[in-house]
């Protein structure tokens, strides 16, 4: 699976749980920028290792890494590669 194709994948999660309707950038802050409570974050990380069939370490889970889109996509790649 590409950066790319993890890429879509977590823009196609956040964008279900956003309140934010135009193109989402990987800059984009999940909470602030995307109306995303912490409640939900949890839902969307969720979610997200779902459908990439990955498992996001507790120690990860911290506001520089899951501040934003491209945080969270970047996480995503790196589990993404260690499983395959």
């Amino acid at each position: 699976m590409s950066h790319g194709d993890v890429h879509e994948a977590v823009l196609k999660v956040v964008r279900r749980y956003s309140t934010y309707q135009r193109d989402l950038v990987s800059d984009a802050r999940l909470i602030e920028d995307l109306g995303i409570d912490s409640l939900t974050l949890l839902t969307v990380v969720s979610e997200v290792e779902v459908v990439l069939d990955v498992r996001f370490p507790a120690d990860v889970f911290s506001e520089a890494n899951m501040s934003t889109v491209g945080g969270l996509t970047r996480l995503a790649v790196v589990l993404v590669k260690k499983t395959r």
